[in-house]
C-alpha cells in the first residue's frame, strides 16, 4: 500500500556508493556534501510530488484555512499527515475492499512515507499560508492598526 517514489527509494542506493575522493564541497570525513544536499531535495520533491494531487491539496487547504500564525504551521503540517494516512489507509477497509488492519507502522517504508508527507505538508502548507497571509494583508487595507 505504501510506495516509495524513485528518489527516496535512490536515497538508500547512495548510501551504499563509495565515498569520493575529491569534490568542491568535501567534508573532513571524505563524504560528498553536495550527496547531503542532493538527497534533501529529493526529500523535499517527493513530498511536493505526493501532495500535488486532489487530496492532498484539499487536506492542505483546510489545514491552511484554520492556521492563525506561523508558530501553528508544523502541528498543522503533522495533522494533515496523520489525516492523508487515515484516507490512505482506511479507505478502502470503507469501500470494503481490505479488512480492518492498522498501517504497519513497524516497517521503514511506513516512516518513510510518512517523512516524506510532512515534507511535502510543510511546503505546501507554507505556500498556502503565505498566500493566506499576503492576501489578508492586501484586503485589510494595508494590514496596518486603523485609526478611528
Amino acid at each position: 500500500m505504501w510506495r516509495l517514489g524513485p528518489s527516496v527509494s535512490a536515497l538508500w542506493t547512495l548510501a551504499a556508493e563509495p565515498p569520493k575522493t575529491s569534490g568542491p564541497l568535501m567534508s573532513p570525513e571524505g563524504n560528498d556534501m553536495q550527496d547531503y544536499l542532493n538527497q534533501a531535495l529529493n526529500v523535499v520533491r517527493d513530498g511536493y510530488g505526493e501532495i500535488n494531487g486532489t487530496m492532498g491539496l484539499v487536506i492542505a487547504l483546510a489545514a491552511t484555512l484554520f492556521l492563525r500564525s506561523w508558530s501553528q504551521w508544523i502541528p498543522a503540517a503533522t495533522l494533515a499527515t496523520l489525516v492523508h494516512i487515515a484516507i490512505e489507509h482506511f479507505a478502502p477497509v470503507l469501500a470494503g475492499k481490505e479488512p480492518l488492519a492498522l498501517p504497519d507502522l513497524m516497517t521503514q517504508g511506513f516512516w518513510v512515507n510518512a517523512g516524506v508527507l510532512l515534507v511535502g505538508y510543510l511546503v505546501v502548507i507554507g505556500i498556502f499560508f503565505f498566500a493566506k497571509r499576503i492576501l489578508m494583508v492586501a484586503f485589510a487595507g494595508g494590514g496596518g492598526k486603523k485609526k478611528h
